[in-house]
C-alpha cells in the first residue's frame, strides 16, 4: 500500500464534457418534431455554426446520446448558450430521461435563468434542477415549446466538478490486475506497407519504441491477402512484404508476430497451411493466430454469396473447422475469433437465446458464441478492435471521456462470456489487436499530442481491465488531408496519418519517409515506463483530470 499527494494544474474546460462544439461531439446527436439545422451559420456565439430549431407550439427538440446514456458521476450541470429572438425561451419546459426509467418532472427554463430576447445568453441548469443524482446515466434531454419559437443553441457541455488542488494517489501494490507481456507493446503492419520489409532504419526505429509484437497483413487486406503469392486476390496486385519477409523483420526487431487468416477469400485448408509455410517451412513461431478482420462488417471483403456474407453462422462453422486443422500442424498456436462488444450490433439472419437472460438475440457475437458452444470448440482467445470515436464528432476532451466508458466494451465482453459460455472458457482472454482513437477518416488528432496522450491512457485503462494484447493501428499508413481539422481540435499539422511512422506515400507527400508521430513517442514513454514480466498493480487518483497508473516488477520495484 502507498499513498502520494502532489498540486496538480489542470486545462481549463477539459474535463466538461462537450455535447455541441460546431457540431455535435462524441455520442451526442439531436432530433426535433420540427426543422433543425445542426450546421446554422445564422446566428453563432463561437466558431461557426451553431444549431437552429423551430418549434411548432407543443413540439419537443431532443437532445439524446447515441448509446445507452452519459455518466453523471463527476457532473454537477448542463451549460449551453442560446439565442432567441423573442423571450419565449424562458416558457420553455426542460426535461430528461435517464437509461431505463421514465421522464423525469418538467422544469420551466425562465425559473432558473433570464433569457433576454435577441442576445446569447448562458444558461447553466444544475444537475439537482431537472432531477437527476450525480452517478445516473443521463440519456435524452427534451425542449417543449410553449408557443411557436425559433432558437439557436452552441457550446453545449456537462459542467463537472472543479478538481482538487490536491490529488491523492493511492498505490495497492498487493492488488494486481494484469500481467505485462510482448504483447502489450504492439503494432499492426500491413502487407503493402513500404519499408517495414527490409529497411534498417525502420527497424531500428521500432526496436527503439519498444516494439515487441506485430500484427500481420493488417486491416482489411486480410480478407483478400492470398498469403501463396503475397497478391490481393481481388485484383491482382501484389503485396510488397510476404511471409518471409514478415517473419524476417521480426527477428531484425526482436518481436513476436501475430498472423491474422484469410477468411473472406480463403479456407480453413488455406489457413492450416499457412500455419505449416509460417512455422515449420520458415521456422518462424508464429504463436498468435487471430480468424478473419471484422468479418462481421457488412463492407469486409467476402467472396461468399448472400446471405452468407458477413455471417455469424457461416464464420463459426469457418472456425470450427479452422481451429481444428491449424492446431494439427501446431498444437502450440493460439487462435483468436472476431468479436463484437455486444449481443445486439450486426444483426444476422439466425436468433439465438441469451441462456442468462432468456432473451431472443441476433447479433453476431450472440450468434457465434452460441455456435461455438453447441460445437463445443472454443479459441483460445477473443480479437477485438476499437476505435472509440467517430470521424466528424471528435473532440479533444471527448477522446478521453471515451477511455472513461471502456467497460460498455469490456464489461459488455466479459459479461457475454459469462452468458453464454461455462466453466473455464468464461475466462478466456480478450485481446485488443487493432486500435487507434477515430474510425474512418480521422482528421489532424491522428497527428497530435492528443493522439499520443490518448495511446498512453487506452494502454493504462485496458490493462487495468486485464486485457492481454495492445496492438496501435498501425506502424505505416499514408499521408492524406481527410477527416476533422476544426480550429477547436489541438495541434497544427494540417494531414493525417495513423502509422506510428509517416511512410512518405503517396510520392510527393511533405512528410518524410520514417517521419515519428507524436504516437510514436507515446509507444517509446510505455516502453520506459513498464516492461515484459511486469504486473500492473491498483492505482487510483482522487482527480478525474489525473489519470495515474502502476506497475511492478519481478524484484518488487514500483513504478
Amino acid at each position: 500500500m502507498g499513498t502520494l499527494l502532489c498540486g496538480i494544474c489542470s486545462a481549463t474546460g477539459m474535463a466538461d464534457m462537450e455535447i455541441y462544439v460546431d457540431y455535435p461531439a462524441g455520442l451526442w446527436d439531436f432530433v426535433s418534431e420540427g426543422p433543425v439545422d445542426k450546421f446554422n451559420s445564422e446566428q453563432v456565439h463561437s466558431y461557426e455554426k451553431s444549431a437552429r430549431f423551430n418549434l411548432a407550439p407543443g413540439k419537443i427538440a431532443t437532445m439524446y446520446h447515441t448509446w445507452s446514456g452519459e455518466y453523471t458521476q463527476n457532473v454537477v450541470a448542463l451549460g449551453f448558450w442560446v439565442y432567441c429572438a423573442t423571450n419565449d425561451f424562458n416558457d420553455v419546459g426542460f426535461r430528461v430521461r435517464i437509461q431505463n426509467e421514465a421522464m423525469r418532472p418538467e422544469i420551466r427554463i425562465g425559473d432558473h435563468v433570464n433569457v433576454p430576447a435577441g442576445q446569447w445568453t448562458y444558461v447553466e441548469l444544475p444537475l439537482q434542477a431537472f432531477h437527476v443524482v450525480p452517478g445516473e446515466k443521463l440519456h435524452y434531454t427534451y425542449f417543449k415549446a410553449p408557443t411557436g419559437i425559433t432558437y439557436w443553441l452552441d457550446d453545449i457541455k456537462l459542467i463537472t466538478r472543479t478538481p482538487p488542488l490536491i490529488t491523492t494517489i493511492n498505490i495497492n501494490q498487493n492488488n494486481i490486475l494484469a500481467e505485462v507481456t510482448r504483447r502489450s507493446f504492439g503494432a499492426g503492419v500491413m502487407a503493402h506497407s513500404m519499408g517495414f520489409e527490409r529497411d534498417p532504419t525502420t527497424w531500428l526505429l521500432l526496436r527503439e519504441a519498444g516494439l515487441t509484437f506485430v500484427n500481420f497483413p493488417g486491416g482489411v487486406n486480410v480478407e483478400y491477402y492470398d498469403w501463396r503469392t503475397s497478391t490481393n486476390s481481388a485484383n491482382g496486385s501484389v503485396f510488397r512484404v510476404d511471409t518471409a519477409d514478415y517473419i524476417n523483420s521480426l527477428n531484425q526487431i526482436g518481436a513476436d508476430g501475430m498472423i491474422a487468416a484469410n477468411y473472406g477469400s480463403g479456407t480453413p485448408q488455406d489457413a492450416a497451411d499457412w500455419v505449416q509455410h509460417a512455422n515449420v517451412l520458415l521456422t518462424g513461431n508464429i504463436k498468435y493466430w487471430s480468424l478473419g478482420n471484422e468479418p462481421y462488417q457488412p463492407g469486409a471483403y467476402d467472396i461468399r454469396p448472400a446471405p452468407f456474407r458477413a455471417d455469424a453462422d457461416t464464420y463459426a462453422q469457418f472456425c470450427v473447422e479452422a481451429i481444428g486443422l491449424m492446431k494439427a500442424v501446431d498444437p502450440s498456436i493460439k487462435i483468436g475469433i472476431s468479436i463484437t462488444p455486444n449481443e445486439h450490433s450486426f444483426a444476422q439472419r439466425f436468433s439465438v437465446t441469451n441462456p442468462r437472460t432468456g432473451q431472443q438475440v441476433n447479433g453476431w457475437a450472440a450468434v457465434l458464441l452460441t455456435r461455438m458452444r453447441e460445437a463445443n470448440v472454443y479459441p483460445d482467445y477473443l480479437d477485438f478492435h476499437l476505435f472509440t470515436m467517430a470521424p466528424g464528432k471528435e473532440t479533444d476532451a471527448v477522446a478521453f471521456q471515451m477511455l472513461d466508458r471502456l467497460d460498455f466494451w469490456i464489461g459488455s465482453l466479459k459479461q457475454m462470456l459469462q452468458d453464454y459460455w461455462d466453466g473455464p472458457q468464461e475466462q478466456t482472454p480478450i485481446h485488443l489487436t487493432e486500435t487507434n482513437s477515430v474510425f474512418g477518416d480521422q482528421g489532424k488528432i491522428s497527428v497530435s499530442l492528443t493522439n499520443a496522450l490518448y495511446l498512453a491512457t487506452q494502454w493504462g485503462e485496458m490493462h487495468e481491465r486485464g486485457v492481454q494484447s495492445y496492438v496501435w493501428w498501425n506502424v505505416y499508413e499514408a499521408y492524406r488531408t481527410v477527416g476533422n481539422y476544426h480550429e477547436t481540435l489541438y495541434g497544427w499539422r494540417n494531414y493525417t496519418d495513423r502509422g506510428l511512422l509517416a511512410a512518405g506515400w503517396p510520392p510527393g507527400a511533405p512528410i518524410l519517409y520514417n517521419t515519428p508521430h507524436p504516437t510514436y513517442y507515446a509507444m517509446r514513454i510505455i516502453g520506459q515506463f513498464a516492461d515484459p514480466d511486469d504486473v500492473v498493480v491498483e492505482c487510483n487518483s482522487d482527480n478525474m483530470l489525473l489519470k495515474t497508473y502502476a506497475v511492478k516488477s519481478p524484484n518488487g520495484r514500483v513504478r
